[in-house]
This record gives C-alpha cells, sequence and structure tokens, in this order.
C-alpha cells in the first residue's frame, strides 16, 4: 500500500519552498486522499501555511536559507537564486527553478512573480518586510510543478496554482494570489486562492484542494512572539470530495524561538461535506516542541507527532 503520509509530505515540501520563499520551511497544503482530508492534518497544514508565509516576511525571504532545505538539493541550481531584477516602474520581479533536483528526485520546475509596494521594497526583496510596505505573490504560468522521480508515483506531478478557478460549490475564486500588509506591527496574509493538486502520469487526480482566508499575525518567531490573531480564518475546499472545512485560529503562538511549530493555542475545525452533515475537530498545540493533542469527530483525544516543518 502507498504510504501517502510520506509521499504528500514531501511534496507538500516542496510546494511550500516555491510560494513562501520561506527562511524556514514548513508546507503549503500537502495532501493524503484520504488522511489530510480528515481534519488533523488540515489543521496543521492550515497552520504551517500561515507560518511559512510569516518566515517569508520576517527573513530574509527571497532565498532558501533552511539548511535543511539546501541538504534535499542535489545542485546549487536551488540555491544560487534565479531572482530577476526588479523591474521599475511596477516595482516587479520574478523567480524560477529552472528544472532544479532535489536529492529525493523531485524535479521543480515554473515560478512565480512578487509585486512590491515601492521601489525600495522591491530593491530590497532579500531582507524582511518592513514599515508600511506590501507584496503579492503569484504563480507564473501554468503553475509551480513538482515532479516525482521515483516510487509508486513517479511521473505525477504536484502543480500550485493561484490563477482564477471554482471551488467544487461553483464559486470563482479570484487570481490574486497571496497579499501581505503591513500596518502598526500587524501582518494581515490575504490568500485569494492557493490551489493545490496532485495530478498522476495520466491524468489521474489525487488530489485538488483550494485555500482562501484572512489571517493577522503579530510578533517574530526570533523573539517567541508570533502569533495569529484568535478568531481569524481559512476555509479549505476538497474538490474531489465537495467538502468545505473552516479552520479557525485561537490563541496561537510560536512562543520557542527554537520551534518552527506553535507551541501554545488551538485550531477548530468545522466540515460541512457534500450530503450537509456536519463534523468538528480540534488540535491543539502542546509546549513540548513538535508534539500535539487531535480531538477527532468522534471526541476522540489522540497524541500527535507535527511533521509539517523542515
Amino acid at each position: 500500500m502507498i504510504n501517502f503520509d510520506v509521499v504528500f509530505y514531501r511534496i507538500g515540501i516542496l510546494g511550500l519552498v516555491a510560494i513562501t520563499l520561506s527562511g524556514c520551511g514548513d508546507t503549503i497544503m500537502p495532501r493524503d486522499p484520504e488522511l489530510a482530508t480528515t481534519s488533523a492534518s488540515v489543521l496543521e497544514t492550515s497552520t504551517q501555511l500561515i507560518g511559512s508565509q510569516a518566515n517569508a516576511v520576517e527573513n530574509s525571504y527571497g532565498q532558501i536559507t533552511s539548511s535543511n532545505v539546501k541538504n534535499q538539493v542535489s545542485s546549487t541550481s536551488c540555491q544560487a537564486g534565479s531572482r530577476s531584477a526588479c523591474t521599475v516602474p511596477g516595482n516587479s520581479d520574478s523567480i524560477f527553478w529552472n528544472q532544479c533536483r532535489f536529492t529525493s528526485g523531485f524535479i521543480i520546475s515554473g515560478g512565480w512573480s512578487e509585486v512590491f509596494s515601492s521601489p525600495a521594497a522591491c530593491a530590497s526583496a532579500s531582507t524582511p518586510l518592513s514599515g508600511g510596505n506590501t507584496v503579492r505573490r503569484k504563480v507564473l504560468n501554468q503553475g509551480f510543478r513538482s515532479t516525482i522521480g521515483s516510487g509508486v508515483l513517479k511521473g505525477a506531478r504536484y502543480v500550485v496554482s493561484t490563477a482564477a478557478s471554482k471551488t467544487f460549490d461553483g464559486v470563482l475564486q479570484s487570481d490574486a494570489g497571496v497579499y501581505i500588509s503591513q500596518s502598526a506591527g500587524v501582518r494581515t496574509l490575504q490568500i485569494s486562492a492557493l490551489r493545490d493538486q496532485l495530478i498522476g502520469l495520466y491524468g489521474f487526480h489525487y488530489s485538488d484542494v483550494t485555500v482562501t482566508g484572512s489571517v493577522r499575525l503579530s510578533g517574530s518567531l526570533a523573539t517567541g512572539t508570533r502569533a495569529i490573531e484568535s478568531g481569524d480564518s481559512l476555509i479549505s475546499y476538497d474538490n474531489l470530495k465537495k467538502e468545505k472545512r473552516t479552520v479557525i485560529f485561537d490563541g496561537v503562538m510560536w512562543i520557542n524561538p527554537n520551534c518552527c511549530y506553535p507551541t501554545q493555542g488551538m485550531v477548530f475545525s468545522s466540515l460541512t461535506r457534500s450530503d450537509g452533515s456536519t463534523a468538528s475537530a480540534e488540535l491543539d498545540f502542546l509546549n513540548t516542541c513538535g508534539q500535539s493533542t487531535f480531538i477527532d469527530e468522534n471526541g476522540v483525544s489522540s497524541t500527535v507527532t507535527l511533521q509539517q516543518c523542515l
């Protein structure tokens, strides 16, 4: 049997690196067609999506700085940076992966664009976003793509896109991409539509999920003060199962500067299925780095070791 937990976790890592430009990696939304949509993974991946975007503006967000990421790259092509010169007027640049290869066999192609609010912010793209500057990121062309090089899913493609598309309920999500703004120390992350799909060699869709929503962040990981505003939420659409989850954050904080996982707070999931039935679940982050308590739809509690962070 295919271990989809491992497969989707690994390709999720690549998706993260492409769209978040993270200094401390997490995953975008890794998908397990049977497990990742059963709340625990959705709750964790939603949190780590926000964490990765926070890293992208707290650190040198135009570079791959995580040593763990570098160790998985078999050549320097992914590390050297393929950022274009800043275009003025327009305050924009673009970044491409140029078919770089990870040691695990994944091949990365495609790229993304960044549009900044000022020439100074664009010219300083290798430093943390500061002041009242903003940045909007979009995946270019047909989307970021990572191709699986070996194993039972050899030839399958993990595709990340910010293009306009409809969710399973017929709602058209815009192509505005991922937008980060800042005001008085609070960073607002707006995701118009971040869609990820795992597509087999012959076109079979293993996964098709769209994420939208807006959350506010304050503080930083380095100071142990990063926090998600309580009550903010993301919505995850499983376009194959026709299920919609609202993910709500409550008191989530990264209080350990040496841990890329939250160690305080909880995340709630409210699920609506295609037949109209509903369910809820909860993930509580523990003080021990990488540990959490998951309470499933039946109220059963279990300890979960978090995985979605480099």
